[in-house]
């Protein structure tokens, strides 16, 4: 979408949302799903009503779609909860998540879902703050915890160097939330 190939995009998701259909194929439909949901969360285009989106992927927790589907799936949904200040869905979704992380990212989609995971992780951290101060239990905990998940990420990144500028913004980000914002922006600067 954002390299203007819009209507290619366009087309190749109609394609796959009909053959899903026509197939009666899950992991099709979900991926259908989970692609509009992206461009709604990466680039704020809404090919597929975001609603229905949400509503499609909530249902995919009784299909049988498959652990790496799933897992970014949850993630993704973890990012929109949060996103939308919906903080009890966010931390639900990320639990869910954390309990099908794999341990090692072989293909890009689970790598890709772990970037949405730190992400969320990211945001809880954030709401951490904003309820119960940097002093507290849970915000030191949530804060070893993006600490952990970010050295992680950095390795992924020499398999993924797409992701590296991702990188780069999250730990912005991570300074952001801790008040250092000279590192901060020597990060941003870097990813650009």
């Amino acid at each position: 979408m954002m390299t203007s190939k819009g209507r290619a995009c366009i087309e190749v998701l109609q394609i796959l949302k009909t053959i899903s259909k026509q197939n009666f194929d899950d992991i099709g439909l979900s991926m259908y799903y989970s692609l509009c949901f992206d461009l709604i969360l990466d680039g704020g285009f809404m090919f597929e009503n975001a609603t229905s989106c949400v509503e499609f992927l909530q249902s995919t927790e009784s299909l049988d779609i498959g652990d790496i589907p799933r897992y970014y799936i949850r993630t993704s949904m973890a990012v929109w909860c949060y996103r939308r200040e919906e903080t009890f869905k966010g931390r639900a979704w990320l639990e869910l998540s954390a309990k099908i992380m794999p341990s090692h990212f072989d293909n890009f989609m689970s790598a890709r879902a772990f970037t949405r995971m730190v992400e969320s992780r990211l945001l809880a951290l954030r709401k951490y703050q904003e309820s119960f101060g940097i002093s507290d239990k849970q915000t030191k905990q949530a804060f070893n915890l993006c600490s952990k998940e970010l050295n992680r990420f950095e390795k992924l990144c020499k398999q993924f160097p797409v992701f590296y500028p991702r990188f780069l913004h999250f730990n912005a980000y991570f300074y952001v939330l801790y008040g250092n914002i000279q590192k901060s922006n020597e990060l941003v600067s870097k990813s650009i």
